[in-house]
């Protein structure tokens, strides 16, 4: 769920990084001058590991002069946005010494990631509203995904009246679509083949063409497949969480936009997975150590126990191109019913 690889783009995780290097400079150096605390390094320097060494040279003695240079030397000049090359200059130890430190404390290396679809908007009394503040109200539009354009009409795609079970696999999905998202912190992106992976697996409606009759089984679906691979199994606070994240998922970020998170979840799912063929296409396959790669020592640490077939991605785009365009006729009255059966 936490990746340190996110730590290339989260300004707080590159600090938590920094401060963990801090620590390993400090472990190696321990009577030279204090470093400065790595809340205040600015992403354009590593302030933190420049320290006056002067003062130490003529204390070396003929060994030190052999040594692997100081920590703080080996980084001069290396991108700090790049964490493969950071983690390709650190000696064998070091790189044991990090992943203790970070194995010790995860939690405070990378911030946990907060879901756009918590935010909701309040409905304002015509008294209390003052037009010199709406330029400055916060627009949650732009810290959603963003909706797929040119959503076909449902009508255009389908002749048939909609079944009644198609407003209940949409939540199954939606429900999958929280615990992947949660699961991955947010970082689904960076880790898309795994990602789309426990999407699929976790939705029996995508995953095994199961139809659902109603909210809760829609929802416990998604609690219950969890179990059948360890690397997401599911525990009483994640299933509360996913029951709370699909309520505010349901209401929307306003009164007048209920579908809007609807819409914004299924484009973004979508998206995934549109890039992530796109990506695989035009990657270049070559074989890569592992075992000595920043990226996958520190990502996603679960195992896909039955990967998804190649196949099923195109089956999952076209469910989620009918769902949207589903949403788009039949919103509203949809997430009336769903917003009446919830029973938590």
């Amino acid at each position: 769920m936490e990746e340190l690889a996110s730590m290339d783009s989260e300004p707080q995780s590159k600090t938590k990084m920094m401060e963990i290097l801090k620590k390993m400079h400090d472990t190696e150096n321990p009577c030279r001058n204090p470093i400065a605390d790595a809340s205040n390094i600015p992403d354009e320097e590593f302030d933190i590991l420049d320290t006056d060494l002067a003062d130490d040279e003529g204390e070396k003695d003929s060994d030190d002069d052999e040594s692997i240079p100081d920590l703080a030397n080996r980084l001069e000049g290396i991108d700090l946005d790049d964490s493969e090359a950071i983690w390709h200059l650190l000696t064998d130890d070091e790189k044991k010494e990090f992943e203790t430190l970070v194995k010790n404390d995860i939690t405070k290396i990378l911030p946990v990631w907060e879901p756009w679809w918590l935010f909701y908007k309040e409905k304002k009394l015509v008294s209390e509203i003052d037009e010199n503040k709406l330029n400055d109200e916060f627009d949650y539009r732009k810290a959603c995904p963003s909706i797929i354009e040119n959503i076909k009409d449902f009508n255009d795609i389908s002749k048939s009246k909609p079944a009644p079970c198609v407003k209940y696999n949409i939540v199954n999905v939606l429900s999958s679509y929280i615990y992947m998202t949660r699961l991955f912190n947010g970082d689904h992106y960076d880790l898309g083949h795994e990602a789309i992976s426990c999407f699929i697996l976790l939705s029996g409606n995508l995953n095994k063409g199961t139809n659902f009759e109603n909210i809760d089984t829609a929802l416990e679906a998604v609690i219950q497949e969890s179990f059948t691979n360890e690397a997401f199994a599911c525990s009483k606070t994640d299933k509360d969480q996913i029951k709370y994240d699909l309520k505010r998922v349901l209401h929307g970020p306003e009164e007048c936009n209920k579908i809007f998170y609807i819409q914004c979840a299924l484009s973004d799912v979508l998206s995934l997975l549109i890039n992530f063929k796109k990506s695989a296409s035009t990657k270049v396959t070559k074989k890569m150590d592992k075992t000595n790669n920043f990226t996958h020592k520190f990502s996603w640490n679960g195992e896909i126990q039955n990967p998804i077939p190649k196949e099923k991605y195109k089956q999952t785009v076209k469910k989620i191109e009918y769902y949207l365009s589903f949403i788009k006729n039949h919103g509203a009255e949809t997430v009336t019913d769903l917003l009446i059966d919830l029973h938590f």
